[in-house]
């Protein structure tokens, strides 16, 4: 059996990337775990938060109601939108306003406005939601299967 094991640092946190196969070889697994954090970093690049250069801390600052935007970005839109719709509203990545001022010490509900639903991707591949509405990537990161972003 032949095993690559990496550890970096990744979005706030250690990532670590685990590959065993009795089929490939050592350098074929690297190669494999090297694309893997490629698209770790990618994703930190485009959906941080936390970076004033993100794609989603741009999408964020923009004030148009409908606002272009990469594939990843896009799928990001969809996910807010499904993990919103799976959870009943539990799951809402537009509020992290809300979400930083809550107590923890009340059962989860919620948030009356269902921003999640109103997030969406039109016809012109644009992300489009209400004024004021912004994201994150962590609810996505909770609820959201792996999947390709294209």
């Amino acid at each position: 059996m032949t095993s690559v094991d990496h550890t970096f640092a990744s979005m706030g946190t250690t990532a670590r990337v685990l590959l065993e196969c009795d089929r490939h070889d050592e350098a074929a697994l690297e190669r494999h775990a090297r694309a893997i954090r490629a698209i770790l970093e990618d994703v930190e690049q485009a959906l941080s938060r936390f970076r004033p250069d993100s794609e989603l801390s741009a999408l964020n600052r923009d004030p148009r109601t409908a606002v272009p935007a990469s594939p990843l970005l896009r799928h990001l839109a969809r996910a807010i939108r499904g993990a919103g719709a799976r959870s009943g509203g539990l799951v809402d990545a537009t509020l992290l306003g809300p979400l930083g001022a809550a107590p923890v010490r009340r059962p989860a509900r919620p948030h009356p406005a269902r921003a999640h639903a109103l997030i969406g991707v039109d016809a012109e591949g644009r992300i489009v939601r209400p004024p004021g509405v912004g994201s994150t990537r962590a609810a996505w990161a909770r609820a959201s299967p792996p999947t390709s972003p294209h």
